[in-house]
């Protein structure tokens, strides 16, 4: 597939901070953390899930719209590095923590804000993992079996 690619590892991190910058001391924080190691965009891509899922448990909502748009954004136009880490870093994760704290972490808070390219990716996690993260499918799709069965 050959796609624009306008995100990569090294302008990834600016790009967000310069679209979120309450970011910022989280960053720093993340930057402390690893002080004199090599981060991949991957580890780096999981302080921004930690910045978000902080603001979920603290009951702040309201840049979320900003940081799914971000993640659909690095998965159509980040190479490759960026693609993977948007999608089995970022959305992965962040299903598998609402997974076991869906008080703190809803899905409903995030689902519908999924682009096209981050709701096909997570639909294919359920396929995969055999799984139906709620709020992903339709009643229809749910109904006429098109959809994975409910783990038990």
């Amino acid at each position: 597939m050959n796609k624009e690619v306008k995100f990569t590892s090294k302008t990834a991190i600016p790009y967000i901070l310069s679209e979120i910058p309450q970011f910022r001391n989280a960053w720093a924080e993340h930057l402390k953390y690893w002080e004199g190691e090599k981060t991949t965009i991957g580890i780096d891509l999981n302080g921004f899930l930690h910045f978000l899922t902080d603001k979920m448990e603290q009951g702040d909502y309201s840049l979320l719209p900003k940081i799914f748009q971000i993640i659909e954004d690095f998965i159509v136009y980040g190479d490759e590095d960026v693609d993977y880490a948007a999608s089995m870093g970022f959305l992965e994760d962040i299903i598998n923590s609402s997974g076991h704290n869906p008080e703190e972490l809803p899905y409903s808070s995030y689902i519908p804000l999924l682009g096209t390219e981050s709701r096909d990716f997570c639909r294919e996690l359920d396929r995969f993992w055999g799984s139906r993260t709620p709020g992903l499918w339709t009643d229809e799709e749910i109904k006429s079996g098109t959809a994975p069965p409910e783990a038990s």
